[in-house]
């Protein structure tokens, strides 16, 4: 039998075993602004300098552990040893509720000094953790409960407001083990969410325009588990 090389076939089947090669390579969705345009590039970081987080932008939250390893900035929930001396911090300072809270148990992590009207393109992923259904699960917001995407067990939702507003909703799951890529738009009272491969999300709310949603963004994973960021990149939104 006479097999064919990429070399050797004939004229007309290189055209047809080329289709078939770019056929079977995974679809790249690329995003770009559905509801601004990009001004100003105000902050780019890929983490391949491996160096730390800078604590003037990034801000560890909740005593949660984050590092820069290998490219990639990872967030991990804090070891039963840690836990036991933050407790006794807390009981030490007359915390009522002492060894029940800011425990670490979640990856949480703030960037700081978003601008106003705003674009934030990241690649991240949350691996591991326990699911629940209870409004700390995955959660990448601007702003402190407010312009808030929610990875549900069994959906996406958009809200605002503390949760009070219910902007929009989708049958998706985030994969677990899987880079995902998410652009935010806010600007003014509109709010813009895509996800590479998967579903845009939009609404609009006047919670948007006060001062608790400006000027960060807040994020965290399940309960027990990571957060990966593999880039972030901040635009000014025009």
């Amino acid at each position: 039998m006479t097999f064919l090389s990429h070399n050797t076939a004939h004229p007309m089947l290189k055209p047809l075993l080329l289709g078939l090669c770019l056929s079977s390579l995974p679809t790249i969705q690329a995003l770009e602004p559905l509801i601004t345009k990009k001004g100003q590039e105000v902050y780019h970081r890929d983490f391949e300098d491996n160096l730390p987080l800078d604590k003037k932008k990034w801000l560890s939250i909740q005593n949660s552990n984050w590092s820069v390893e290998s490219g990639v900035a990872v967030g991990k929930p804090t070891t039963p040893a840690q836990r036991a001396i933050i407790t006794q911090k807390q009981k030490d300072a007359g915390n009522p509720k002492a060894g029940r809270s800011h425990l670490g148990e979640y990856a949480r992590l703030n960037f700081q000094k978003t601008p106003n009207h705003t674009i934030i393109e990241m690649k991240f992923k949350m691996p591991g953790g326990i699911d629940r259904t209870n409004a700390y699960h995955r959660v990448i917001e601007l702003g402190i409960h407010n312009a808030r995407i929610q990875f549900e067990v069994d959906k996406t939702t958009m809200f605002a407001n503390h949760n009070e507003e219910v902007l929009d909703q989708k049958d998706w799951i985030l994969p677990e083990n899987e880079w995902s890529v998410i652009m935010f738009e806010i600007k003014g009272k509109n709010f813009c969410i895509q996800i590479e491969n998967g579903p845009t999300l939009r609404g609009y709310s006047e919670s948007f325009l006060t001062k608790s949603r400006r000027g960060k963004m807040n994020l965290f994973g399940k309960k027990e588990g990571e957060v990966h960021i593999d880039y972030l990149k901040v635009w000014e939104a025009h």
